[in-house]
């Protein structure tokens, strides 16, 4: 449509110049007649001022405008704006195409896309980075003892007799009351030696442990960094590895985000008090004799609550001594007197990640 435009238009030109030109060499040929005698020309036929001397007075000379109209009735041409196929996805701050396919669902009304990663890696351009504490599973409190006062075995009290004719010693018997280490007592009932004794000795005296209760918050919380797109700046870039895409949402996870993760500038653990109970083993000997002043031959019987056979079983003993050796393996047992302790975060902003 745009020839059939320029051909008409250099038509209706066309004409426009004709018609000067007509013009023209008319006022040429008038100008001619009044020097006709001064330039000879070969053909009299020719000359101008005879064509205008065959010309009638009475000759009506076309003035009108030339017929610059076209054949061609077609409608003009009508413009159409040119049609774009609009790309739905976002821009990116810098003007390219955002293309978000990687990152999880769309987000609930009100969260905002964000990403958490190791310190170590920087956020990509675009993106607020802010040094967070991330809350882990754990225990952030330990109770722990140490052994002060180690505690006593005493050679006073009581040592428990059980015996039988086999090596569970079954039967109960007597209970002696040593009144100290190396003193000689009648048993004070006509003693035998069975085939198989087991001594319970006097149970350990005093000692004391040292409480000690510490908080660790990095059994509870890790560092991280916190990725924040700045307004404008497409997602697509912390929806995959080494970044943990997340939401920041005030409401329950959703499914798409179901790991609840709180974050926050810095954290701190509060413990409960912290106690211990101390133990220790006791052991000793019985010595067994049959005279007054526990004189002659001792029959030793080690009082460590284990039943053994005894070689001189069926001998006749009146007097004992006991001694009691020094405690076996004192030790500190650590606890808490409630559960255990509560974290805080500060500053705590409740994340949904993948």
């Amino acid at each position: 449509m745009r020839a059939w435009r320029a051909g008409r238009t250099m038509r209706a030109t066309a004409v426009s110049i004709a018609t000067s030109l007509v013009a023209s060499l008319a006022g040429c040929a008038l100008d001619k007649a009044g020097t006709a005698g001064d330039e000879p020309f070969l053909d009299e036929d020719a000359r101008p001022d005879a064509a205008l001397a065959e010309t009638p007075a009475d000759a009506e000379i076309d003035t009108s405008a030339p017929d610059t109209t076209d054949d061609d009735t077609s409608a003009p041409d009508t413009l159409v704006a040119d049609t774009y196929v609009v790309d739905t996805l976002m821009p990116d701050g810098d003007g390219s195409t955002c293309n978000e396919t990687a990152c999880g669902a769309p987000l609930p009304s009100g969260a905002k896309r964000v990403a958490l990663v190791d310190r170590g890696i920087a956020c990509p351009p675009g993106f607020k980075a802010t040094d967070v504490v991330e809350g882990k599973t754990g225990d952030g409190c330990t109770c722990s003892c140490t052994v002060a006062v180690a505690p006593l075995c005493p050679s006073t009290g009581s040592v428990q007799i059980h015996h039988g004719t086999s090596a569970t010693c079954a039967t109960t018997g007597n209970v002696l009351y040593p009144p100290g280490s190396g003193v000689c007592m009648p048993l004070g009932f006509p003693g035998v030696v069975a085939d198989y004794v087991r001594l319970t000795p006097p149970a350990p005296l005093g000692g004391a442990c040292v409480p000690a209760s510490t908080a660790d918050k990095n059994a509870v919380v890790r560092p991280r960094r916190l990725c924040e797109p700045l307004s404008g700046t497409c997602a697509a870039a912390i929806c995959a590895s080494p970044f943990t895409e997340c939401i920041e949402y005030a409401g329950a996870c959703p499914t798409a985000f179901p790991n609840a993760v709180p974050v926050g500038s810095d954290a701190y653990v509060t413990c409960p008090t912290c106690t211990c109970s101390i133990s220790a083993t006791c052991t000793g000997t019985l010595s067994l004799f049959n005279t007054a002043g526990c004189g002659g031959t001792a029959i030793p019987i080690p009082a460590d609550d284990v039943c053994r056979s005894q070689p001189s079983a069926g001998a006749s003993v009146s007097h004992y001594k006991y001694a009691a050796n020094p405690p076996a393996g004192p030790a500190c047992k650590a606890s808490f007197t409630a559960a255990p302790g509560t974290r805080t975060i500060i500053g705590q902003r409740n994340l949904c990640c993948r």
